[in-house]
């Protein structure tokens, strides 16, 4: 497996396994970054570092999704201004372009 393969796998793993893991009581959050670290924290700061875990995660599946989609569908980006741009797209500009109009 090539290494740009794993880190692609990694790129969807890692955040899903975030999500899927963290606590929903800061409580516990609090008492697993104890258990694994020693460092004693908060239930306030457990409940901060939850939302940001949350949002950090998030983010990043769906930054993610919209770097696969747009692996999938190269010329997506193109279509999508063209049609913005409501004006014929030059017919020479990429490969495989689908006129919207």
């Amino acid at each position: 497996m090539n290494l740009e393969r794993l880190l692609s796998v990694a790129g969807w793993v890692v955040p899903s396994a975030i999500l899927l893991l963290i606590p929903k009581c800061p409580v516990c959050l609090a008492a697993y970054v104890a258990a694994w670290t020693g460092l004693g924290q908060s239930v306030s700061a457990a409940t901060n570092l939850r939302a940001w875990l949350l949002i950090f995660s998030a983010g990043l599946l769906a930054f993610v999704a919209a770097r696969s989609w747009m692996r999938v569908t190269p010329n997506a980006a193109h279509e999508t201004k063209c049609a913005l741009a409501e004006t014929r797209c030059p017919e020479s500009a990429l490969p495989f372009v689908v006129q919207l109009n």
